[in-house]
């Protein structure tokens, strides 16, 4: 019922010879989570409107309007009213900001004839919601020990423990001398090549396999930066970590930023906003991410010596 009503304000609005408006159809959503924005174009006759439309390729570079994502579109009957005219659509969006985010402005093409011109909607903005409850207690502080007699019993306990922990040791670590070395402890390069050669062996099959490939792939490209530029790719966000990474021009062609920023991108979506990529999207993100690291790992490889002209 909200939404017709949305819908029906939109519709119902005075105009004059061209108009554009905008409305949010939630009061606020939390962070990745999908939402409509309707646009309504009022017009004159012999005018047509073309929406923006949302990229055919989920890995691409986002279609934004101020600070969401337009996900998807649907297009509305067109609405008679006297000598005008009424184009709407209702867009599926996203927003990653945090506290509130700027709806807009969505840009629409107005052709007459021969003569295209663009025109941007309005702006409105929407509460971003946090994760945490806002009612959430604080953490307590420890409470008082409780006073127990002496006894000999629980130290022996306590000691016995304590053995059995430093033997656990001992051989945990006679056991990593005597075996190979994990993944972790392969140079950066090497540990994601592994991880990126396993996800291929290991594409999603299930909707429900989706999200662990994006959170894997993601977190073997988050771990391959920190380890070999030393940012903070664990703890930033994906638009705070390209910030970053702008930083980093030599080390981090402009060609491995974009393949980054869209293989990031493309697993935020598939982990915050349920997004479901098809098969074909799988496997072109692995190949831009094996791609942005050759491309990190060129950039980085010492430049060879000149060759002694006296030989």
């Amino acid at each position: 019922m909200r939404y017709v009503i949305s819908l029906a304000c939109l519709l119902a609005a005075p105009a004059s010879a061209q108009t554009i408006r905008l409305h949010v159809l939630t009061d606020s959503v939390t962070v990745g989570e999908r939402f409509e924005v309707a646009v309504a174009v009022e017009h004159a006759p012999g005018v047509q409107v073309v929406f923006p439309e949302s990229p055919v390729d989920p890995v691409g570079a986002p279609l934004k309007a101020g600070e969401i994502e337009l996900l998807d579109i649907r297009r509305l009957p067109p609405v008679e009213r006297g000598a005008a005219r009424v184009d709407s659509a209702v867009f599926e969006a996203a927003t990653f900001a945090l506290d509130s985010a700027r709806v807009g402005p969505v840009m629409v093409r107005i052709v007459r004839g021969a003569d295209t011109t663009f025109a941007a909607s309005p702006s409105a903005l929407v509460g971003v919601r946090s994760l945490v409850p806002a009612d959430a207690e604080e953490p307590k502080g420890l409470a008082p020990l409780a006073p127990f007699p002496h006894a000999w019993g629980p130290w022996l306990i306590a000691a016995l423990l304590v053995l059995a922990l430093i033997g656990a040791l001992w051989w945990w670590l006679r056991q990593r001398r005597n075996h190979p070395a994990p993944t972790s402890t392969l140079p950066p390069n090497e540990e994601v090549t592994v991880r990126l050669d396993a996800l291929g062996n290991a594409a999603p099959k299930t909707p429900e396999a989706v999200k662990p490939f994006y959170v894997e792939l993601s977190d073997a490209l988050r771990t391959y930066l920190a380890r070999t530029l030393g940012v903070p790719a664990m703890e930033q966000t994906s638009r705070e970590l390209m910030s970053t990474l702008a930083e980093y021009q030599d080390e981090v062609p402009e060609s491995a930023h974009k393949r980054l920023a869209s293989v990031l991108r493309l697993a935020d979506l598939a982990k915050f906003a349920e997004v479901q990529p098809d098969p074909s999207t799988h496997e072109t993100a692995l190949a831009r991410a094996r791609e942005a690291v050759a491309a990190i790992e060129g950039a980085m490889a010492p430049e060879p010596e000149p060759a002694d002209a006296s030989v």
